[in-house]
């Protein structure tokens, strides 16, 4: 992989969803695949094109948005949006205690990892809401 090869992935995830839900939810899981259990470079233009294409997705849109950067100021935004919450992997899942008064209490689960973890991640928040509870 190499550096920035995210941010065009990213970019072609965007230029999939103008696509269809369906399809971006196919190519979106097919990008993750292609990272973490495949290695491919998904920094790669033509290699997005082609994993586009095995999904079913027109790939010439997605080539065209890439040369153009049409969705970066989009994904760069996003980007910006993250770092303001502490995100700083992908992926990351956020267990949010969204029922707590003032600051809301977070549970980040960082990386691709085994579905245990994310089992803990929501037995702490879990505990941390009643803990809370009861010293009200």
């Amino acid at each position: 992989m190499t550096a920035g090869s995210g941010l065009l992935a990213l970019e072609a995830a965007k230029a999939a969803a103008e696509q269809g839900p369906e399809l971006f939810r196919r190519y979106h899981q097919r990008l993750f695949s292609a990272q973490f259990h495949e290695s491919l470079d998904i920094g790669n233009v033509a290699q997005l094109a082609v994993l586009a294409e095995h999904e079913g997705l027109d790939p010439q849109p997605i080539t065209a948005a890439l040369s153009d950067h049409r969705y970066r100021p989009a994904v760069m935004n996003e980007y910006q949006e993250a770092l303001r919450f502490g995100i700083q992997a992908i992926p990351t899942v956020l267990f949010v205690d969204a029922t707590a008064e003032g600051p809301a209490k977070a549970v980040p689960v960082v990386g691709a990892v085994e579905t245990d973890i994310y089992r803990q991640a929501i037995a702490y928040l879990e505990k941390l809401v009643v803990e809370e509870s009861l010293s009200d």
